[in-house]
């Protein structure tokens, strides 16, 4: 793809979509596609920051970033989140398009005294809109527990298809209304991984799992917690995207090159 100055329609990096007007991209040969949604002319990118003193409701937090995917201009954000479900832990957030990885801060020497630091970077953005949104994340009243009747017959449900796929070990929980997994060690033709490459896999299952109605999130001990939606709707979704997304994660593993772009 030639460009001046990186001069590249967003989409073509970042899996967004908008409704501006389409643009031509010109290939090699002179092929030519349309690109709808962008025009390198309304790609002028803005940011907004979010703070609060007080920790997110996961749940509220979870509908939020799945939200940001339909037509929010958001194309990028970064930060901080601390959940009323887990108030010790703190996790360092990443989004991009419509995916999203939320790691667990081992040694915070960030310094960030509030709960919650989010960066929104995008397209277009209503800042005043996202900020109301956020701020109706926070659990100022610890209402979390409010959805465990709600959430308890989901989680069950995600709980017992990974005590049945014999890749996955069951993990000590950091709250009744999260399940805790992670990748086993060994795959019959897929051979023996390193702990290493486990951590890496669980990260990037993570990643892939939480573009389905899961909300993902990796703890510092190397395995992967998730907040199900409370709805039952999404079950055989969830049971088809971990089938495939972890034969994905597995199946470049196989592959030495694919090993070393997971260590690094």
């Amino acid at each position: 793809l030639k460009c001046v100055r990186a001069a590249v329609p967003i989409p073509l990096v970042i899996d967004v979509d908008t409704s501006s007007p389409s643009v031509s991209v010109e290939r090699e040969g002179n092929s030519v596609f349309q690109l709808p949604g962008f025009h390198l002319e309304l790609d002028a990118l803005g940011s907004m920051t979010f703070k609060s003193t007080s920790p997110f409701c996961l749940r509220k937090f979870q509908h939020f970033l799945l939200s940001l995917a339909r037509n929010s201009g958001v194309v990028r954000a970064k930060g901080f989140v601390s959940f009323s479900l887990m108030p010790s832990r703190r996790y360092e957030l990443h989004l991009v398009g419509d995916r999203y990885e939320v790691c667990e801060v081992v040694d915070d020497v960030y310094g960030v005294e509030e709960s919650v630091a989010i960066v929104l970077i995008g397209t277009g953005i209503k800042s005043s809109e996202l900020r109301q949104r956020l701020q109706g994340c926070v659990d100022h009243y610890h209402e979390e527990g409010d959805a465990a009747s709600a959430s308890k017959e989901s989680i069950e449900t995600f709980r017992a298809m990974i005590a049945e796929d014999k890749r996955f070990s069951l993990c000590p929980s950091p709250s009744p209304l999260i399940v805790a997994f992670t990748l086993n060690g060994t795959y019959g033709s897929f051979g023996k991984l390193s702990e290493l490459l486990v951590e890496a896999a669980n990260r990037e299952l993570s990643v892939r799992l939480s573009k389905h109605s899961l909300f993902m999130l990796t703890g510092k001990e190397r395995n992967i917690f998730v907040f199900p939606l409370s709805s039952l709707a999404n079950v055989s979704q969830w049971r088809t995207a971990l089938g495939r997304e972890t034969f994905v994660v597995l199946s470049n593993l196989v592959d030495p090159q694919q090993q070393a772009l997971y260590s690094n």
